[in-house]
């Protein structure tokens, strides 16, 4: 192997990483940002968020962690104080799944 094509190599490697981390985190930015507009659109106001998780202190967390539960939409319940934490869908179908148990609450 040629050192230029070994420089070429090495150069798309390094130069390409900065542009699929930047694509990764745009895409986790506008994910959160849908899910966020999700949760209000059904009176679920956004407590904290991270591009991964969205955190929403509520008085019946546990309640509504069981009722999503029994529909296969898993959250992580947190007790004090009294929250849930939703992650991102991960394909269209979730998010219709997810749609449709918020809106039954």
């Amino acid at each position: 192997m040629s050192f230029a094509l070994i420089l070429a190599v090495l150069l798309d490697h390094w130069l390409g990483e900065p542009q699929k981390h930047q694509q990764t985190s745009d895409t986790l930015k506008s994910q959160s940002e849908r899910l966020v507009v999700l949760l209000a659109k059904y009176g679920l106001k956004v407590t904290g968020q991270t591009d991964l998780y969205l955190w929403i202190k509520m008085e019946k967390a546990q309640e509504i962690y069981t009722l999503l539960a029994q529909q296969g939409v898993l959250t992580r319940l947190f007790q004090k104080p009294a929250s849930l934490r939703f992650g991102l869908p991960s394909n269209e179908q979730q998010w219709r799944q997810l749609e449709e148990c918020v809106a039954k609450l």
